[in-house]
């Protein structure tokens, strides 16, 4: 987080020092998705119960993001598929404890899990 408070400043502080028309647009560009994606999912990835479904969001918003600058959602999207090993049957139960997955869903979650238990005893 510190890179983009770092980031976030510079923009803020463009006139105080010169900077190129690239380093601007770049700057630029970071501050945006800095502020519509990465600080939301920074503030709300401590909470490990929501951490799947907070993930799951974070992906999509990512894919959405490609409308604004497809390059930047590319390199994100690609980086973020690294880390879904997490969300497989061990640890996705965190989310059974999250106040954002619906009762419908979790009931679901919990099926699935069972028939996936079943197919490993076999």
């Amino acid at each position: 987080m510190a890179k983009a408070i770092y980031t976030l400043k510079m923009t803020m502080f463009k006139n105080e020092f010169e900077l190129t028309p690239r380093e601007l647009r770049s700057l630029q560009e970071m501050s945006v998705f800095i502020i519509l994606i990465y600080a939301r999912a920074w503030f709300e990835a401590p909470l490990a119960a929501d951490a799947p479904f907070n993930d799951l969001t974070l992906f999509h918003d990512l894919h959405k993001y490609r409308d604004l600058n497809s390059k930047i959602s590319e390199a994100t999207v690609k980086t973020f598929k690294r880390h879904f090993w997490y969300l497989g049957t061990d640890l996705v139960g965190l989310a059974l404890f999250s106040d954002k997955v619906t009762i419908e869903e979790k009931t679901k979650m919990v099926e699935k899990l069972a028939i996936d238990k079943d197919l490993d005893k076999k």
